[in-house]
């Protein structure tokens, strides 16, 4: 996904809906109020990756533009790819090398779900909130956490906080993407 500046970007969901038919939830915001939702959203440029049936090596990843066609072959040595291994999990602060157009492939990986008691009785606030990229200058990147959704229950339960390992992501040059 594209790395615009001080926007907070990510994948929110993947869903296969059908055989080889993806629903690809994205989201780019900006402006964080008080409660940790960003109050502006927006359009953001991703591209979708497979691995193509006929690389010109033996092993890699394959991008492809919107019209279907090989945009890039990691199978194969190029001055752009990739030029940076990023992994946020426990360092929320990442060097980048300066780029015309830093694209990420990967995603800080924690997600949690919790609830905060209320004043009184079994009423809790419940939270879904996960990290998102965030380009601060062109080369810093740091994970931003963001909620997803709050909302008031009736149940005593803390579910389970559910964060994700180390999820290594590779930085690369996308000035010659679409």
């Amino acid at each position: 996904m594209d790395l615009p500046l001080n926007r907070n970007v990510g994948v929110v969901s993947v869903n296969e809906i059908s055989s080889g038919v993806w629903d690809i939830e994205m989201f780019c915001g900006a402006l964080g109020d008080a409660d940790g939702f960003d109050t502006v959203q927006y359009a953001i440029d991703i591209w979708a990756f497979g691995f193509a049936e006929a690389l010109a090596g033996s092993w890699g990843m394959a991008l492809f533009n919107s019209n279907e066609r090989l945009a890039a072959d990691f199978s194969q040595p190029h001055l752009l790819w990739p030029r940076a291994v990023v992994d946020p999990y426990g360092v929320p602060n990442l060097e980048i090398p300066s780029l015309t157009r830093p694209v990420v492939l990967g995603m800080p990986t924690r997600f949690s779900m919790f609830t905060r008691p209320r004043d009184t009785g079994l009423l809790n606030d419940y939270i879904d909130q996960m990290d998102f990229w965030c380009r601060t200058s062109n080369t810093a990147l740091k994970t931003v956490s963001r909620k997803l959704l709050q909302y008031t229950i009736n149940d005593p339960e803390d579910p389970e906080n559910n964060a994700d390992g180390p999820g290594p992501s590779i930085i690369i040059e996308g000035a010659l993407l679409p």
